[in-house]
């Protein structure tokens, strides 16, 4: 399960190195374009974690009954 999400973080980590690169050399504007999409990749990441690991409860717990 953990699996599925590590794409999503490659891709956050990936926008916050360049992020980091945009910001040493003085392009703000393009530091916080990269910036914001590595978070919108982290949340997208913990939330698509929450649903799988729900979905998968419900599945063992519907089976179990």
């Amino acid at each position: 399960m953990p699996l599925l999400l590590l794409p999503l973080g490659l891709i956050a980590m990936y926008f916050a190195s360049s992020a980091n690169d945009a910001r040493a050399k003085g392009d703000f504007e393009e530091a916080r374009t990269k910036n914001s999409l590595a978070l919108s990749m982290i949340i997208g990441s913990v939330i698509f974690g929450i649903i799988t690991v729900g979905v998968i409860v419900a599945i063992r717990v519907y089976q179990t009954q």
